[in-house]
């Protein structure tokens, strides 16, 4: 995103960043000026996230991740400079927006926030379930303004654009999709290498919650068929990406399954790969780590709310099953089945190329220029 708006436009580019991170030092090349500002974090971070999210036009979501001197930079850059608009990346920023003297707002909206956050809210359990609801509909309100008053949406797909015409009466003719991509040719040397008989990937960030809620699912109801379905030494699973030392000892509890905690780079684990697997229940946007799995030429098992957002077919791009036994079938099908394997993988193959980075730094910069 960034180096499709720099390489058309002279982009002064403001960063709130985790602590001991800093942007990738091409941006430095392509943008015309950058400022960093360190994101709250620690207990002091949490506690004053918790008191911003009481502000009547906050949400615990969007509270707390603004620093204050982020706000006032935003406030005098566009007080000194007359800017052709301002780009809001993610949703919290919303807060350092000047709204008495914004420019024109172009947000880019990930997918339509309120959607996932009900959705999420609603696989809860008492009490947390009405807590999380509430905060959705905070949500929905600051979303809802934020998309009414922008002269320009992007979102991830068609699906995000209907959801947010439909919960925040948003106009879809200010809308263009941009979808989520992937760097096609990272990827591609992936499928030249041979993969591991039965062996299967569920990668991502277990450490949010909606990846753990679809991972506790694979592991209480999906497992257990995918054992009562199969041969013995048929699978194995392993779960890779970011995780807690106690996430890794409950995913090691289960028989068949091995944790791979922060793995350096997900190109090893997808190279031994047989078939990648989605456990998703709620969702918005789309999935990085499908369109991962499709350029290292993976097929995917995943559900309906995984493949929320992406063209395919199922039985084509992907395999799609709801309930637990056609998960289970759906990945021993793929498994057994060569010749179906190498169909999802070619389909997939040539479905990616339309989510590759180059193509969709052209539509960003389009997109961009005909506003301006």
């Amino acid at each position: 995103m960034v180096r499709g708006l720099a390489r058309d436009f002279d982009l002064d580019l403001v960063i709130a960043e985790d602590p001991g991170e800093a942007p990738p030092p091409e941006f430095a090349r392509d943008c015309a000026s950058i400022a960093t500002f360190a994101a709250p974090s620690g207990t002091a971070g949490r506690i004053g996230r918790a008191m911003e999210s009481l502000l009547p036009a906050e949400s615990y979501f969007t509270a707390g991740q603004t620093p204050s001197g982020f706000r006032r930079y935003v406030a005098e850059a566009v007080s000194r400079t007359r800017y052709a608009a301002i780009h809001i990346d993610d949703l919290p920023i919303q807060s350092a927006i000047p709204w008495r003297k914004s420019p024109p707002i172009v947000y880019a909206s990930h997918n339509c926030e309120y959607a996932l956050f009900h959705r999420r809210a609603e696989l809860e359990r008492y009490p947390l379930r009405p807590v999380l609801l509430l905060d959705a509909e905070r949500v929905r309100s600051i979303e809802t303004a934020l998309a009414r008053n922008a002269v320009l949406v992007t979102a991830c797909s068609d699906d995000d654009v209907r959801e947010l015409v439909q919960f925040c009466g948003m106009d879809a003719g200010r809308a263009v999709v941009v979808p989520n991509g992937v760097d096609v040719a990272r990827y591609e040397p992936v499928g030249a290498l041979p993969a591991e008989r039965g062996s299967l990937l569920i990668s991502g960030s277990m450490d949010w919650r909606p990846n753990q809620q679809g991972l506790r699912w694979f592991l209480k109801d999906v497992l257990p068929e995918l054992a009562r379905q199969a041969r013995p030494g048929e699978w194995t699973v392993r779960v890779a990406g970011r995780m807690t030392a106690a996430m890794q000892r409950e995913i090691a509890a289960y028989p068949g399954v091995i944790a791979v905690p922060n793995p350096k780079d997900m190109r090893d684990e997808l190279a031994r790969s047989k078939v990648v697997i989605a456990p998703i229940l709620a969702s918005s946007g789309t999935r990085l780590r499908i369109l991962e799995a499709w350029a290292a030429g993976r097929p995917v098992v995943t559900t309906p709310a995984g493949a929320f957002g992406l063209e395919y077919g199922d039985g084509d791009e992907l395999l799609c099953a709801t309930t637990p036994e056609e998960f289970a079938a759906s990945i021993l099908h793929v498994l057994r089945d060569e010749q179906l394997w190498q169909h999802v993988r070619d389909r997939a193959s040539a479905r990616v190329k339309q989510y590759d980075w180059n193509r969709i730094c052209d539509t960003i910069a389009a997109s961009h220029a005909q506003l301006l």
